[in-house]
């Protein structure tokens, strides 16, 4: 659901992941480790080099739609709070 999301939203996000390793698009695909930057900048729609506040944004944006008290996804509103503070530093 993420994924057809920002190809929606964001249709070259795919490129900002291509360094991120293998791939996990598939349902059910479980990756292991942390999150990379690259996965966390493809997440929020993002590319290198964007401001705190351009992070911050795009968070707010994204995770408006997707939380679970707005009938959003607890997975999906866990990936995106996991983008953010890898970006963040938090």
């Amino acid at each position: 659901v993420l994924e057809a999301y920002l190809d929606r939203v964001h249709p070259d996000w795919r490129d900002a992941a291509e360094d991120a390793g293998p791939q996990t698009g598939s349902a059910g695909a479980t990756r292991s480790g942390a999150m990379t930057r690259a996965e966390a900048l493809a997440v929020l729609g993002l590319s290198e080099g964007a401001s705190r506040q351009d992070i911050k944004a795009a968070y707010q944006r994204i995770i408006s739609g997707l939380h679970p008290d707005h009938g959003g996804s607890d997975y999906l509103a866990a990936q995106v709070n996991e983008a953010k503070d890898v970006l963040l530093g938090d």
